[in-house]
């Protein structure tokens, strides 16, 4: 048997002679998870060590989710006021001028 990859579908499994360790799934089952939560790899990894030291993980896995929720509000609220300045420029005669908006440091 070969360890190289083989796509089956739209996932990849190593062909190998031993199964992964119980431990190695389940940290695997929490990567994808916590990518599909939006966590960066290098935020996965640091977190990771983070977790594996807490005394209570669902504790500690809340103050991670809170910390990212704030990250994501903060990012919305950039967001909207980029998007507020660009709706101010459509139409306009230079929509690359000064307009008091994000671009001139108003930040709401």
């Amino acid at each position: 048997m070969s360890d190289r990859p083989v796509e089956q579908g739209s996932t990849f499994r190593i062909r190998a002679r031993h199964a992964f360790p119980p431990e190695t799934v389940a940290w695997l089952q929490y990567v994808r998870t916590a990518q599909a939560l939006g966590f960066s790899l290098a935020e996965i990894a640091r977190n990771g060590e983070t977790l594996r030291e807490a005394p209570d993980t669902a504790e500690a896995l809340s103050l991670l989710f809170e910390e990212k929720l704030q990250a994501i509000d903060t990012r919305i609220a950039e967001l909207t006021t980029l998007r507020a300045d660009l709706a101010l420029r459509v139409g306009t005669g230079c929509p690359l001028g000064p307009t008091g908006g994000v671009l001139s440091g108003r930040t709401s």
